[in-house]
């Protein structure tokens, strides 16, 4: 569906200026006469040098060295009411994932990258952005990410060179948002190395203002998030750092005996600072890291999720860290934020440990009006799910809500609570992967390539299953970074995988759908907040019973996903019209009518626009 401008007049606003002066020079065609002239950057261990044009993508060959994926036992129940099909083949998509993972064990290498979902040309259809890492030896040829125009019926062409987000370096996490609400989504990428920051010109194509704009923190970047601080309608921006590190200081971790080497422990390095930038609205960002007290404590950062999580209006910031206890960013509404996890029940596990701590999510999954958070972890850890009350205090829940103890022998990284089967009620998915490829050199038992977790949700409590006639599910994989979007505009969640040294996943949601309930998808535009609507709340209100989606910014593990919500409301309990209650922020409320029937739509302000698939 086309999403126009929010300017309060209705047109279209000029390109900001870095965008202005590059249209000019492509006149009309701005799309494709950028190739001429495409420079990319490629961040290297010391600084940053120019790439001429990105590499062709790697050829997908089933006789590469890579890893492959592996059979495994499924001892879950298979579930018919999920099926999920891999569609990578016909889709166009040729990204092939470099890891970075050489003899020498670059700490980097082992945490992978992530996909960005991003509608590049505002024609409604959900484009991607695959992440990709590299070597990090001198001299190594460079891998670039790669952009995918969504064609629909899930076929992609690859945009890479037209668009300019072919960058060439090492690559993890990325941030999707319209930081100057010209209605056209920006990116931004969480590096080790600089962080970049690209402007959408609004014809396909985007701008470099990373060094102009302020925002390209040099630190090793993970998991990064827009997020509006200060209520101003512009969005602002968090970026996760892990550790500091350097190739010249790559500790021997392993059996030098044997020579070896193994990826180090976490312990081994010491957590970096976090970095938040406020937007100033001229282009530009201003390091607030320190007045806004997000240094108050550190660890090593993997996943950033932004969401109102105590209903006040204000947009929070749940931090999921490396053997650190996780953070929890309560906005005061004066610019500054206070670590609460401790106080509230979210940085530790129900024992009082802190665990790995690496993808996050987060969904009202008990149907209680709260929004609740979910944690992937390490082997012999397991997932964390804080179900917060109506004190707003959280309880680690795992094990009495049967989530604990499939997710124990499995390293958990990208996750979502999402519902798959459009029953109501959010399921968990999990996508896990070993960080060592040799654990077999020394003698450990383990696999690499891990199977995927699913939880049906049945009210609250969650049952393992496997999806039936998906073969995905049956096989282990390298997994890393994992976004939901609905890539085909058929009101339901698909499932992208970036993995290691391999091609993506694409997973086509053919779950069957009941015929009993409404299922209504909604996009939402802000006018007098944040033009993308982050930490807004949707509720319907059925009776005495509750129904609240959220639109949530970063989640997962260094992926950004669709943005859209998804309603789904039982027809027996649905009124006509329905009546939805809009919270966009703090004091800001509006109510709408919607028409009770299945389908896609625009809420924007107080105005409910119909749209086709």
């Amino acid at each position: 569906m086309s999403v126009m401008p929010s300017k309060k007049d209705g047109s279209l606003p000029p390109p900001r200026t870095g965008c202005q002066a590059q249209l000019r020079r492509c006149g009309s065609n701005g799309l494709w006469c950028l190739i001429g002239f495409a420079v990319l950057s490629c961040v290297a261990v010391v600084g940053c040098q120019p790439v001429a044009t990105p590499p062709a993508p790697p050829q997908v060959s089933d006789t590469s060295p890579s890893p492959k994926s592996d059979s495994i036992s499924v001892t879950a129940p298979v579930s018919d009411l999920y099926q999920f099909t891999s569609v990578l083949a016909d889709s166009g998509i040729e990204f092939r994932h470099e890891s970075g993972d050489s003899p020498l064990k670059a700490f980097p290498a082992a945490n992978g990258s992530g996909i960005g979902v991003i509608d590049l040309d505002r024609d409604g259809l959900r484009d991607l952005l695959f992440l990709t890492n590299n070597l990090f030896e001198p001299g190594s040829v460079g891998h670039s990410n790669r952009s995918y125009r969504n064609q629909g019926a899930m076929k992609f062409t690859d945009v890479t060179l037209q668009s300019g987000l072919g960058f060439v370096g090492y690559s993890a996490g990325v941030a999707v948002g319209d930081f100057n609400s010209d209605g056209f989504s920006d990116v931004y990428l969480s590096c080790y190395g600089e962080d970049l920051l690209f402007e959408n010109c609004g014809d396909g194509t985007f701008q470099n203002i990373s060094h102009s704009s302020g925002a390209n923190d040099p630190l090793w970047g993970t998991s990064a998030a827009f997020i509006d601080i200060d209520g101003d309608g512009l969005l602002d921006l968090y970026s996760g750092n892990y550790a500091k590190w350097s190739p010249e200081k790559n500790d021997f971790c392993g059996d030098q005996k044997k020579h070896v080497r193994m990826y180090c422990s976490p312990k081994s390095v010491v957590p970096e600072q976090d970095v938040l930038y406020r937007n100033a609205g001229d282009g530009t960002f201003v390091d607030v890291s320190e007045s806004s007290g997000i240094q108050a404590t550190q660890g090593r950062t993997q996943g950033v999720l932004v969401l109102d999580i105590n209903d006040d209006g204000r947009t929070d910031l749940y931090v999921t860290n490396d053997l650190n206890p996780n953070a929890l960013w309560i906005n005061q509404g004066n610019g500054q934020f206070i670590d609460q996890a401790n106080t509230l029940g979210v940085a530790y596990d129900f024992r009082g440990a802190a665990q790995a701590g690496m993808g996050v999510t987060s969904a009202d999954a008990n149907r209680d009006g709260r929004f609740d958070l979910f944690v992937t972890n390490f082997e012999g850890e397991h997932n964390a799910y804080y179900e917060q009350d109506s004190g707003g205090f959280f309880s680690e829940t795992s094990h009495p809500r049967g989530l604990a103890a499939a997710s124990l022998p499995w390293i958990g990284w990208g996750t979502t609570l999402a519902d798959f089967d459009l029953d109501g009620w959010a399921d968990v998915f999990v996508l896990n992967g070993h960080t060592d490829n040799n654990l077999h050199e020394l003698g450990r038992e383990g696999h690499y390539a891990q199977p995927p977790l699913f939880w049906r949700n049945e009210r609250g409590q969650f049952q393992h299953v496997t999806p039936h006639a998906s073969p995905f599910f049956m096989q282990g994989h390298p997994g890393r970074g994992l976004a939901t979007a609905d890539l085909d505009n058929d009101l339901d969640w698909d499932i992208l995988c970036n993995q290691q040294d391999l091609p993506p996943e694409l997973l086509r949601n053919d779950s069957p759908r009941a015929s009993e309930s409404i299922v209504l998808q909604l996009q939402l535009i802000g006018t007098e907040l944040n033009r993308d609507a982050i930490g807004a709340k949707v509720r319907c209100h059925l009776g005495d019973r509750l129904i609240v989606e959220q639109i949530i910014s970063g989640g997962s593990y260094l992926c950004a996903s669709d943005t859209r919500l998804i309603l789904v409301i039982p027809k027996t309990e649905a009124t006509s019209p329905l009546k939805l209650e809009i919270q966009w922020g703090e004091n800001l409320r509006t109510e709408v009518e919607v028409p009770a029937k299945t389908g896609m739509g625009i809420i924007r302000g107080a105005m409910y626009l119909p749209a086709s698939s």
